[in-house]
């Protein structure tokens, strides 16, 4: 961390790829990259430029390699903040997955609404089973 900031405080730029900032693991929520990124600009006053989701590079990226219209797009994750986020302003789909971070309460309570939310894969595996 010490060379990172050392870095950052001399002009090298730094991106982070999501601002997560836990990652469910076996053993418990580790911290995530933008946990990480957080303590680098504690520690420099410099911003962290994220470049994955809910950023619309990212987006733009699925349409662009899939050649998907917005209708046909479903994301699916366990993060309201980014994958959820990423469906707002748009006409694509998500799914929260409540196996991760987010729980059902921090789905009620966000400003980002899923359009389905699943206890974890294997149910919405059985749900897509029936389609």
């Amino acid at each position: 961390m010490r060379k990172a900031c050392h870095w950052v405080r001399n002009g090298v730029p730094i991106l982070g790829v999501n601002p997560d900032l836990n990652c469910p693991t076996e053993e418990g929520m580790i911290p995530d990259c933008g946990s990480i990124g957080a303590l680098i600009t504690a520690s420099t006053g410099c911003e962290i430029e994220y470049i994955g989701k809910p950023h619309f590079a990212t987006y733009d990226f699925v349409w662009k390699r899939t050649g998907l219209v917005q209708e046909e797009i479903t994301w699916i994750g366990d993060r309201l903040y980014t994958d959820i986020a990423i469906t707002q302003g748009t006409n694509s789909h998500s799914i929260l997955v409540l196996s991760g971070e987010s729980s059902e309460k921090d789905a009620e309570n966000s400003k980002y609404h899923p359009d389905l939310i699943v206890t974890n894969l294997e149910e919405l595996d059985q749900l897509l089973k029936k389609l």
